[in-house]
Parts: structure tokens; sequence; C-alpha cells
């Protein structure tokens, strides 16, 4: 019996071995597809400090692929964790102007939060919430380590509620 590998999971095997060609144009498929990954990568994306990985998202050429929201939610944020905020940016916003979806909203606002612009994030977040995101998501995403620095942000306080605000955890 086989067990089902996450086609990013064997990008970045494959990359491991020397061969980023191989691994670059597996990862493009990957994500540009239009059909949900089949596996999750779960490997790569607990092992943030994957070289490989890293190596494979410093390098990826623009333009980067499009695919189901889902996918393309990935991608920004393997962009944003591996310091191309920038790009994630840019790439969300595009995939949203595509197709209108909470995931690339998120994403956009994901990345404006690593950029530390707390008004452009909180913007996203609106346009996220206009689109559907749910408030225990929305909850979920602001209280996460990727908007600490635009937590305490006033027009992300006005969305997100006081609970969220960087004071609002008990210290013990």
């Amino acid at each position: 019996q086989r067990t089902a590998v996450s086609p990013i999971d064997k990008a970045v095997a494959i990359a491991s071995n020397g061969d980023r060609r191989r691994a670059t144009a597996l990862f493009t498929k990957a994500i540009g597809q239009r059909t949900p990954l089949i596996q999750v990568p779960s490997k790569v994306l607990s092992e943030s400090a994957s070289p490989a990985l890293a190596d494979l998202i410093v390098n990826l050429p623009q333009p980067f692929p499009r695919g189901l929201p889902a996918n393309e939610y990935l991608l920004t944020i393997l962009l944003i964790r591996y310091g191309r905020s920038h790009e994630a940016a840019e790439y969300a916003a595009q995939g949203f102007a595509v197709e209108p979806t909470q995931l690339a909203a998120c994403g956009v606002a994901r990345a404006a939060a690593a950029l530390g612009d707390g008004a452009t994030s909180a913007a996203w977040l609106r346009t996220a919430l206009d689109q559907g995101l749910p408030d225990d998501q929305l909850t979920a995403l602001v209280t996460s380590p990727a908007f600490i620095a635009v937590r305490g942000h006033p027009a992300v306080q006005r969305l997100a509620g006081p609970g969220t605000s960087p004071t609002a955890t008990p210290r013990f």
C-alpha cells in the first residue's frame, strides 16, 4: 500500500537532492493546478527552517503560478515566510482581482502585516470579512504570530476587537 505524498513535499525532496530545475517545475505545477492538492504538504511546513524549501521559494521565478485560491494562499504564506512579502502582497492582490475570495484577501492582509502596515492589513481583513470570512477565523488570523506587528493597530483593533490587543493576553 502506497502513501500519498504532497507534490510540494516531493518538490522539496527533489530540491534537497540538488535538482532545483525539476523541483521548481513540480512546485509550480502543484500550485498552478486547478484542483485541490491531493495531499497537503506537511513535512516541509512543519520544518520552517527547511533549507531546500527556503531555496525553492527564494529562487522561485515570476510570474508565480495561478491555481485554486487555497493553493495560491499557501504560496503567499511561503513567500512571506521566506522574505518575499512585497511580492506576496502583489501576488495575492492580483489573485483577488481575478477571483475575489476571502483567502486572497487574507493573503494580502498577512503580507501587509508582515510588512508592518496595519492600515492596509486592516483594509484587506475588512475585505475578507466582506467576502464571507467568519469572525472566529478573523480572530484566529489576527491572534496568530503573523499579525504580531500590527495587532495593536487601531484599524485592526476595530475589526478584531479588544481581546486581540497585544496586552490582552494575561501575563503569568
